[in-house]
């Protein structure tokens, strides 16, 4: 029987030596991202029960990239890197983890009345989309298993796109032109089921999969993560107005769609997905 996600975690923590895991339990309190581990709650669980809580706190995608984060902090590189490999979803795209981003630009902030803008502002609005994107969850992962393509930069591109739904009238944003949570352009494209459904999901993704091929054969000698970014942008503003990685959004609205979706989907990959 292959291991499980959970299984990984396990022997992982089970490594560690004791005064490593009283480190890692004393960071993983001090995350200041939600949601939160108390230390009363794991001050004397061993390394089966810490597993357990990290699992149930956030998910098991989630407690993959927490883990991975906290052990980081305290030094153990490789033993991150080692949990990463074990446990990585095949995303033949890129690690979205690895794309630089410059975050939601000020116009974009202005949505939710932000004082600031940057990763921080795409934090934000990532964090204030996740209640919604969890009524989702089960649809965007399936669909990112099936097409191996990161649920984050999913979730990321339906929250940038339609805040997880609540944009949208009817199911339509963009004065009746996009459809769904992922905004599909009803002059590009037929949309494709229900506007919320797993069917409009996949097609969303698949759009995204064949812009990332376009401008991996427009752009040959990029790395694969420039490839996975240039796609982004391209997903909005047409491979067309890609035309180069330093101006990836020049043409996106508020100039920022590419490294906004970037810098939502890493949090989303810290929170669960």
């Amino acid at each position: 029987m292959s291991k499980t996600t959970k299984d990984w975690i396990i022997d992982t923590l089970e490594n560690l030596v004791d005064v490593d895991l009283k480190k890692f339990k004393s960071k993983l309190c001090d995350r200041p991202d939600e949601p939160k581990i108390r230390k009363g709650a794991i001050q004397n669980a061993d390394y089966v029960d810490l597993a357990d809580k990290l699992v149930s706190t956030y998910t098991e995608n989630g407690a993959v990239n927490v883990t991975i984060e906290v052990l980081e902090s305290i030094g153990l590189k490789q033993e991150a890197a080692d949990l990463r490999n074990g446990t990585k979803l095949d995303c033949i795209y890129g690690d979205v983890m690895k794309i630089d981003t410059t975050g939601a630009s000020e116009e974009t902030a202005k949505q939710d009345n932000l004082t600031v803008n940057g990763v921080s502002a795409s934090y934000k609005l990532a964090e204030q989309d996740l209640s919604r994107l969890n009524d989702y969850k089960d649809i965007i992962i399936h669909v990112g298993k099936s097409k191996q393509m990161d649920p984050a930069v999913i979730s990321a591109i339906i929250s940038r796109q339609s805040r997880a739904g609540a944009a949208l009238e009817n199911g339509w944003g963009d004065c009746g032109n996009a459809f769904g949570l992922m905004q599909v352009n009803k002059l590009y494209y037929t949309p494709e089921g229900e506007w919320n459904s797993e069917e409009h999901v996949a097609q969303g993704t698949q759009i995204l999969i064949d812009f990332i091929n376009k401008i991996k054969r427009k752009f040959p000698n990029w790395p694969k993560e420039h490839w996975f970014k240039g796609g982004i942008a391209a997903y909005c503003a047409g491979d067309g107005n890609v035309e180069s990685y330093e101006k990836v959004d020049d043409h996106t609205p508020g100039k920022d769609f590419a490294n906004d979706v970037v810098a939502r989907a890493q949090w989303y990959k810290k929170n669960g997905f």
